[in-house]
């Protein structure tokens, strides 16, 4: 989250995960502020989209729209996401990576983890 005025230009960005891709992100400038919600509007449509302020996600809109302070931003979103997920994958039960004892200690010690040892 980050402090909205109006004037300012934002980046939007379509939900599209279900296609396992993430989309290109729009331009949009901030129209109006309310007590709950903020107004976007975009160059190419003749109505505002209608954000919360609480979460910065669309209201009403499909597929869902989200605010970004800028493209950057949600690239980095973008990258954090695909990195987690990796993650998850390489030590998932089923995984088919085996990994030495060493590999691991190493991995507990960059991401400074508690392991309990007997």
């Amino acid at each position: 989250m980050f402090d909205i005025k109006v004037g300012q230009t934002v980046c939007i960005t379509q939900s599209s995960w279900y296609r396992g891709q993430p989309t290109k992100p729009l331009s949009g400038v901030i129209e109006k502020i309310g007590r709950k919600y903020f107004y976007v509007s975009l160059d190419n449509r003749s109505k505002s989209i209608k954000f919360s302020k609480e979460d910065f996600y669309a209201i009403d809109t499909f597929p869902s729209c989200r605010i970004w302070e800028s493209s950057q931003d949600y690239y980095k979103h973008i990258k954090y996401t695909r990195i987690s997920q990796a993650l998850r994958q390489a030590f998932e039960v089923y995984s088919d990576n085996k990994y030495t004892l060493e590999q691991l200690e190493q991995i507990v010690h960059i991401l400074n983890l508690r392991v309990e040892e007997d």
